[in-house]
Parts: C-alpha cells; sequence; structure tokens
C-alpha cells in the first residue's frame, strides 16, 4: 500500500512522457545489478556505454509502454460513480428572488408572454393567484414525485409517506389537504389549503410574506396568518419558529438588553477597616423645612462606610461651597479622621437632577479638596456612571428620602426651627 500510494501520486501529477525513460538492453547499470559473465562483459556496453551517447543530435528517447497489467499490486483501482439528477430549471431560477410577491407578479408577466394575450398595465388578482400555484406546483412535482405520480394516477399515496394523514388530492393541479368540510360554505383555501415542504425557498418567501403582513407577530400569529392564505406546512410550527429566530427585525425588537459586565470592586470597599475611615458621599433633597411661618429648603448630606454601610446624615442649609464644608467638618468632628471621601459625580451630587443642576454651580470643589488635604483625606471624584467604585447607592437615598417626607408629612403642624444632625437621625430611626 506505501508504494501503490506512491505510484498513484505520479501518475496523477505526471505524464510518462517527461520521464526520459532508458530501456534495459540500453542501461549499463543493469550489468552491474544482475551480474554478467566475463564473455559476456567484453560483448556488453558496459565499457562504451549506451550507443545514444554517441549520437551528436542528442539523447534519444525510447518509446514508454503505458499499459499496465491487470490486478497490478502497486497501482489503485479508481471507480467513478456518476448519478445524474434531473432539475427544473425554471424552478433554479425563481431561487434568486427574495419576496413573494415580486415573484408571483414576474411568473404572471411572463405567463401573458406566454399565452400572447395583450398587454396591461395593471395585473389581476386572479392572474397573481394562478401564478403562486403554478410556482407552488413546481415545488411539490420536485419535492413530493413519488406522491404527485400516485395522485395523478388516481392512485392512493403509500402509508410510509408523509402526505397520508392528510388525505392529499389534486385539485387545480396542485396537492391539497383533504378533510371533512367538502360541504362546508369556506372558501377552497380555508377548506382545503395547499400543501407546502417544511424547508424549502418558496415556502420561506411565503412565510416571511405573511410575517411581515401581520407586523412580525409571534409564532402563533404567523402561522395562522399563513393558514388562512392557504398554505398548509408541513411541520408548520418549527418551520415558522425557525424563521421568527432568523428575522432581524424580531432579534432587534425581542432580544433582551445587554448589560455591561462590571468591573472589579476598588480595595477600600472589600478591605476590612475601622468604620468611616473610607466614606461615600452624596446629596438629597429638598426637603422642605417649616421656619418660623415660612417654609425653607434643607438639603441631606448622606454619608456611608464603603466598608461596613455605616450611614451617617448632615443637615446642609443649601449647596454652596461652605455649608458642604460645615457638613463634613460635623462630620469628621464625630466620626474621626477619614482617609478617604468618594463622590460619584454621575448622579445628583453633579447635577442630575434638575433641583440640583443650578445649585452645585456655587460648589467650588478646589476649596473642599484643600481643606480635606489639610486633615490628611483625599476628596475623590468618581468616574461617570460607576457606581461600582463606591459612593452612595441610589437605592440607599430614595429609602431615605421617603422616610423623611412620609415623617414629615405626618406632623405638618411641627416648628422644625433649627434641623440637625439628631433631627435626621431620628427620622431615620423612626
Amino acid at each position: 500500500m506505501f508504494v501503490a500510494n506512491r505510484v498513484q501520486y505520479i501518475r496523477d501529477h505526471t505524464k510518462a512522457d517527461q520521464w526520459q525513460y532508458i530501456s534495459t538492453q540500453s542501461n549499463p547499470a543493469d550489468h552491474a545489478s544482475r551480474g554478467l559473465t566475463a564473455a559476456e562483459l567484453l560483448t556488453s556496453n558496459w565499457f562504451t556505454g549506451p550507443e545514444f551517447l554517441w549520437d551528436v543530435n542528442g539523447v534519444q528517447k525510447s518509446p514508454v509502454e503505458v499499459a499496465l497489467m491487470v490486478g497490478d499490486p502497486e497501482v489503485k483501482a479508481q471507480v467513478l460513480s456518476v448519478q445524474s439528477k434531473g432539475s427544473d430549471d425554471m424552478l433554479e431560477r425563481l431561487y434568486k428572488y427574495s419576496d413573494w410577491n415580486v415573484l408571483i407578479r414576474i411568473v404572471a408577466r411572463i405567463r401573458r408572454i406566454v399565452h400572447s394575450k395583450p398587454e396591461v398595465r395593471c395585473l389581476a388578482v386572479d392572474e397573481l393567484y394562478q401564478s403562486g400555484l403554478l410556482v407552488i406546483s413546481l415545488v411539490q412535482r420536485t419535492v413530493f414525485e413519488h406522491e404527485w405520480k400516485a395522485l395523478s394516477k388516481g392512485q392512493d399515496i403509500t402509508c410510509k409517506s408523509k402526505l397520508q394523514s392528510l388525505n392529499p388530492y389534486i385539485a387545480d393541479n396542485v396537492i391539497r389537504v383533504g378533510g371533512r368540510l367538502r360541504n362546508s360554505s369556506l372558501s377552497m383555501n380555508q377548506k382545503h389549503p395547499v400543501l407546502l415542504p417544511r424547508d424549502g425557498h418558496i415556502t420561506q418567501l411565503i412565510i416571511a410574506h405573511c410575517h411581515k403582513e401581520i407586523s412580525h407577530q409571534g409564532r402563533g400569529q404567523t402561522l395562522n396568518a399563513v393558514r388562512n392564505k392557504g398554505y398548509w406546512i408541513i411541520g408548520g410550527s418549527r418551520s415558522v419558529a425557525a424563521f421568527i429566530y432568523r428575522c432581524v427585525q424580531c432579534r432587534k425588537l425581542r432580544r433582551p438588553v445587554e448589560e455591561q459586565k462590571m468591573a472589579d470592586l476598588p480595595w477600600d470597599r472589600i478591605e476590612p477597616s475601622p468604620p468611616f475611615t473610607y466614606v461615600g458621599m452624596d446629596c438629597f433633597g429638598p426637603l422642605l423645612v417649616r421656619k418660623g411661618r415660612s417654609e425653607v429648603k434643607r438639603y441631606g448630606l448622606l454619608l456611608t462606610c464603603l466598608c461596613s454601610r455605616a450611614v451617617h446624615i448632615e443637615v446642609l442649609d443649601d449647596m454652596t461651597t461652605d455649608a458642604l464644608i460645615n457638613g463634613l467638618r460635623c462630620f469628621i468632628a464625630i466620626r474621626g479622621v477619614v482617609r478617604h471621601i468618594r463622590c460619584d459625580q454621575g448622579s445628583n451630587f453633579i447635577g442630575a437632577k434638575n433641583e440640583l443642576d443650578s445649585s452645585m454651580t456655587e460648589v467650588q470643589t478646589d476649596r473642599i479638596a484643600s481643606y480635606l488635604l489639610e486633615r490628611q483625606c483625599d476628596f475623590i471624584f468618581n468616574v461617570p456612571c460607576s457606581s461600582h467604585v463606591g459612593g452612595v447607592w441610589e437605592r440607599q437615598i430614595k429609602t431615605i428620602k421617603n422616610v423623611l417626607n412620609s415623617t414629615l408629612a405626618m406632623c405638618p403642624g411641627r416648628m422644625v426651627t433649627h434641623p440637625s444632625e439628631h433631627f435626621f437621625m431620628r427620622l431615620w430611626q423612626l
């Protein structure tokens, strides 16, 4: 087999004429390999060489016999099997169209030319209907070849056929589904729909046409639309589901919203540390507080420990820089030295909310950072929309704001002249 593979490779990639074969009678190397007596050696070409070397015209090629022995073990036998398959050229030409309406219009125009009918600008409904039946008839003759031959001769199809349970018959030159509704007043397409294969280009065009008519609804609605049109697809539920799965517009409308994978948590959120050593800061409000006979706005400065998630609330009279520094002074005086303060600039602290948008323009971050730097505290602004880095959770802000609003609503007559941190902490406990 080793030699046979290489002999076959040589025979496939070369020709016998290019090898310049030298016959045994002219080859002196055979005398040394096969052996000669002294008398035979004197009369051989061992000393003179082959005669063609003495020819001035050059090397003469000896004829090569390419005929091989029958059953040669060093030559592979090649068997070429050719199977002819008939195909409908007309049906193959229709496969290049991707719209069912365009396809049947083209077929209707061709039928007009074939029947030598006068050209009319608009096509009739019956012409389009007959063109659709013609295309489906071509598909059925190709896919259901044996069933078509049996039904056209008036014979019953075999029990092994997948159409046997549908009781098919031929009407209008197409195979239709049988049944028990022959005496019904329904239309022909509803009583006996046209059979279509599960796979195939024409079937996909009809499904796409019905799916587009119902504005890309689900599988059940699309299958009902196909049957209302008068088509019965074998295994139609799977075919429709597979088509909707590949539909680009449906995938855009129905696929879930993708979420970005969050980055790793920073070290100050996962390493154990004393409470309020690393703090996230945010503001909420405004809250309407009664002062004398008037109502004033007060804001809440919410500081939470990044490690233990403990909460501390301070009161801000307004959103100026001085008010924020005073709130930080009260916080540091109560909780001790703070190493890092993180602030989420993508939330309401920088102006995401309309109420804080105008107020935060008065905040000078340079003054706040210089004040905290004197106390060995870094004031860090996080990247926008990066809640995993650190800061106050939006859920905490909403919860605290709801509790404060509901508590103040329960005691509208209470006069709060000087809201303080203790007042807010009392409301938080309530």
